[in-house]
């Protein structure tokens, strides 16, 4: 059960920075759908604790499974949705990244320790062969 917790807050701090990145519209909204993806963009809570359960779920094939759909999932969104986060005339992009600059690193730092600490768990309770 503390792992489902763990899960779904580091979802909800993703969830966080990632509302805050895409400034209501006037940001960069690929942060929304790269913590969130294969789901719907701002999901990120639901799928941080499904991927905290499969990590411990007795079927053992199901987590990389998963985890492989979210990273291709999350490449093909942000591959589509990077241009059109900067193609807007509006939009400057050196701006935008001086502007949520502490916020991507943070996101960044955050979701590269989500992604490792449920390895580490997949990993971990592994049962050691006898």
């Amino acid at each position: 059960m503390k792992r489902l917790w763990i899960g779904a807050g580091i979802g909800l701090v993703l969830w966080v920075l990632a509302a805050i990145i895409a400034g209501f519209g006037h940001g960069i909204f690929a942060f929304a759908v790269l913590s969130s993806a294969p789901l719907p963009p701002f999901t990120s809570p639901v799928l941080w604790t499904a991927l905290a359960f499969f990590a411990g779920w007795r079927v053992r094939w199901f987590f990389p499974v998963a985890e492989l759909l979210h990273l291709i999932g999350a490449t093909l969104y942000v591959w589509y949705l990077w241009d059109d986060d900067f193609a807007e005339p509006s939009k400057n992009p050196d701006d935008l990244v001086l502007s949520f600059g502490p916020y991507i690193v943070a996101f960044g730092i955050v979701y590269l320790s989500g992604q490792i600490w449920l390895w580490r768990t997949y990993f971990g309770d592994r049962e050691p062969a006898a």
